[in-house]
């Protein structure tokens, strides 16, 4: 009796596919680019779901990155905007620094961005009440986590994704 085996060179290099690490970053880099903008677009919205959108900067301000770390691929949603970090995480809100010469006064000395809010909203009388109201009600005291829980929400797609591309890539390699 004898025994023949069949395709274990293709089972060879299967094992060898996988087990190459630069096979894996390939494939997470391009399964995340992939997602990424999908992701993005739900953090946007998420962003939203809480606050009224004004003129869209904070949402339009996040970005996916890419990249790798040591051994780690990693997937971010980043924002430059000087909000976006108390409207994800939340916190205290300081009450701004506001000086001028009366109560009503709009020489106070504020943010291009604040005096462009209050002079969109007429009913917002002056920086200083406006400072104060922020101040007051803690508006930003509970985060969004809008880029979180897009990541969290999106990771079947995102496993998804990467067995997809997986098999993309490893049929390339195979030349099928």
């Amino acid at each position: 009796m004898s025994l023949k085996i069949t395709g274990l060179q293709q089972v060879t290099n299967s094992i060898n596919f996988w087990k190459k690490e630069d096979n894996w970053q390939t494939i997470f880099d391009n399964a995340l680019a992939n997602v990424a903008m999908m992701i993005r677009d739900a953090a946007e919205q998420k962003v939203y779901e809480r606050w009224t959108y004004v003129t869209g900067s904070v949402g339009k301000s996040i970005e996916p990155l890419i990249g790798k770390y040591g051994n780690k691929a990693v997937f971010q949603l980043v924002s430059d905007h000087p909000a976006a970090k108390i409207i994800e995480f939340g916190g205290y809100s300081p009450m701004p620094s506001v000086s001028g010469t009366g109560h009503g006064s709009r020489n106070y000395n504020m943010t291009e961005r604040l005096k462009d809010y209050t002079l969109k909203y007429p009913s917002v009388d002056s920086y200083w009440w406006f400072a104060k109201n922020v101040h007051n009600n803690q508006p930003f005291a509970q985060g969004t986590f809008a880029c979180r829980n897009a990541l969290l929400e999106n990771m079947e797609k995102i496993n998804s994704e990467i067995m997809l591309e997986g098999h993309r890539l490893k049929r390339k390699a195979s030349g099928k």
